[in-house]
């Protein structure tokens, strides 16, 4: 088995606390406006090419797709992709075929916070409490 090194934008290089050399994975954090999505579809046949015509049809492009067998279910596989931002427009409409035509379990992954959300911190001593007692 041979390895090889490709340049990619989001595969940085640093050096280590003992000199050596190490690759890492940079955060993405929605790089170029990508828009990732999971879904899971049942193992059979044409399962996925279904899925990739739905694209298709619907002009969305696929920047990048991963797959894997699921660990919830045993006769499913999981999807990762990245969506090209322009398919936002159609993202609602793909997502309900997914859904409810075809059958899959679909999450959308986003970095998208609303701006007027503030994020829960203890306001009492009894709060801080249960906080530490619940986490620590």
């Amino acid at each position: 088995m041979s390895t090889a090194v490709l340049e990619n934008p989001g595969l940085g290089r640093k050096l280590s606390d003992f000199g050596q050399e190490t690759s890492y994975i940079e955060d993405n954090c929605n790089q170029n406006g990508a828009i990732s999505l999971i879904f899971s579809l049942k193992e059979e046949v044409g399962a996925l090419a279904k899925v990739l015509r739905l694209f298709e049809e619907n002009d969305i492009n696929l920047t990048h797709i991963e797959s894997r067998p699921s660990r919830l279910k045993k006769d499913e596989y999981e999807f990762f992709t990245h969506l090209d931002k322009r398919s936002l427009p159609a993202l609602t409409n793909i997502i309900k075929i997914l859904r409810h035509d075809i059958g899959a379990t679909v999450h959308e992954l986003s970095r998208d916070k609303k701006k007027d959300t503030v994020p829960w911190f203890p306001r009492t001593i009894q709060e801080l409490d249960r906080f530490a007692n619940q986490i620590l």
